[in-house]
This record gives C-alpha cells, structure tokens and sequence, in this order.
C-alpha cells in the first residue's frame, strides 16, 4: 500500500488527537504535529495556543502556506522509511494546497467538526461580526465585488479561537464597535405567551362559557387575541403585569399554548448608536439644496 498523508483540520476539542491515538495504536501511523514543527522552524516561541498561531500565521505569509510540506519532506526523509503520517492540524487551504503539491494523491484531508463545547464556551454563543474583513476582488463575480483575504480569515479563525469579547476603531462614528461578543445562550430563548381578551354581547358584558373547560369562563375574543415574547430570563406573569394589564386589565394568558424559541437579531447585539447631525448643519444643506433649485427655476423662467 503507497504510503499515506492524513492531514487533519478541525475545532479544539474536535477529536483531533483522539483519531491521531487510534490511527497509531492500530496501523502505526507516524504523528507529525504543526506546532512542534513551528518551534523547530522559530526559535524562542512560546508554547501558548495564541503564539503559535501568530508565529504560525508568519510562516504563511513567508512561503505562501508551503513550510508545512516542506517541513513534512524533511521528517520523512529523517526517519528513512516510507511510514503512514498524520498531521496534526493544518489551519488554512494554502497549507493543504502545498500538502497536494509536494505529495499528491497520496494526501488525505479529514476535517472533523464537533458539537461539543469546551467548558470555556458551554452555555454561551459567540458571535463574530466579520463584515468589516474585506478586500476589493481581482475580477467582479456577477454582482460580488469583495472577498476575504487570507489575512482576514486568518484574524477572524484567531477571534473566534480566542474566545473574547473584541472591538475595532470606526473612523465614521469616531467609536469602537464590537466585533466578537461572548453571551448566554438564555439570552437568545424566549416563550410565546398567547394573550387572551373576553368576547363580549352587544351590551358589552363578556360572554361565558356554558360546556367543557370554559364553563362559567370568559369565552376569549379570536380578533382579539394577541402574542408577547417574553425572555427566558423574565418571569412570565411579572412581564404580563408591566407590560400587557396597564393596557387591557380583563386580559389574561392561555398557558396551554406557550411555545419557547430562540433566535439570534445579529443586527441587535452588533447594533452601535449614531447621533444624527447638528440641526444647524442640516439646515445648512436644506439651504444649499433649496438655493439650488431656486436657480434652477429662475432658469427656467428666462
């Protein structure tokens, strides 16, 4: 059998090293690990995740993503004997690419992908605001005029590893605005709560129900029956006191059909307030625009 490459990609906690175990345990793969490989390649760096990235990020922008292969061929050659590898991990597609080049077909690239969290990130959600990461494509993709760079995918693989709350300077607003923010899961739940109001007779009593579970109850009104969100983290019957009695005191809530859900209003926890203009600025161009347009008639009327 030709010798093998197994390349490896995936999240932390993924299962990366876990498949590493199994492949040598049971048909003696050779483990080649990046971030020993980057440490051989530059002296004096750290052994925290952050800086290895960093180094290995350097080391990208130095051989286009080829020193991984490069440094592979120089393992191999090393140990003398044509072994089945594993490379433990490979982060962007330069490095793959340069993986094919030096080794073929004989190359196997596994991403793993997992749903399981580290205790770091268990009940809570991140979210990266990724659109200011952009850069002007070589040749327009029918109405697609921006991409992302390797750099920038490289920024927003090391936000989102991170695991923080980061901002950026906006020139416009003249602020930082946020671009990764860290938060509860709970925040994004809510329960459906079906608001009822009393049908009522032309004398305007409410009419009550005379069989089954409504009997002797106000029969509720289908037109005028509503719907309240209420956060997971609000109790139900105090959000239904402040917000919906002040304005309906007959009201009340059918419980049999509260639903929960969860949604995530990106646009809401990336959302940064903007003053408007100076009104004596806006006047200013009311008045240019209002000066133009009467030249524009007395023009017209020569």
């Amino acid at each position: 059998m030709n010798q093998l490459i197994v390349v490896l990609s995936g999240p932390i906690a993924a299962g990366k090293s876990t498949l590493c175990d199994g492949l040598v345990g049971q048909f003696g793969f050779s483990v080649f690990k990046t971030r020993e490989l980057i440490q051989e390649l530059l002296k004096n760096v750290p052994s925290e995740r952050a800086a290895l990235q960093k180094a290995g990020e350097t080391l990208d922008r130095r051989t286009n993503g080829d020193w991984v292969a490069a440094s592979l061929a120089r393992k191999i050659q090393e140990k003398g004997k044509k072994c089945h590898v594993i490379v433990d991990s490979v982060r962007i597609k330069k490095q793959i690419d340069g993986l094919r080049r030096a080794f073929g077909s004989r190359v196997v690239h596994i991403w793993i992908v997992s749903n399981r969290k580290q205790a770091l990130r268990k009940g809570k959600v991140q979210l990266v605001d990724a659109s200011s990461f952009w850069q002007k494509m070589r040749k327009s993709l029918g109405s697609k005029r921006k991409e992302l760079g390797d750099e920038h995918i490289a920024d927003i693989t090391r936000i989102f590893a991170a695991f923080e709350e980061v901002t950026r300077y906006d020139e416009a607003s003249k602020t930082n605005v946020p671009i990764s923010r860290i938060i509860p899961n709970e925040v994004f739940g809510y329960r459906t709560i079906t608001v009822e109001r009393p049908l009522r007779d032309e004398s305007g009593k409410a009419v009550l129900g005379t069989k089954g579970k409504l009997k002797g109850l106000p029969q509720p009104d289908a037109d005028l029956r509503d719907t309240e969100n209420v956060p997971l983290s609000e109790d139900v019957e105090s959000y239904f006191k402040r917000e919906v009695l002040p304005h309906a005191a007959d009201a009340w809530i059918d419980h049999e059909k509260t639903k929960a859900g969860y949604e995530i209003p990106f646009n809401r926890h990336f959302y940064v307030y903007k003053p408007p203009r100076p009104l004596a600025e806006i006047d200013a161009d009311l008045k240019l625009v209002t000066d133009r347009i009467l030249v524009m008639l007395g023009g017209l009327a020569e």
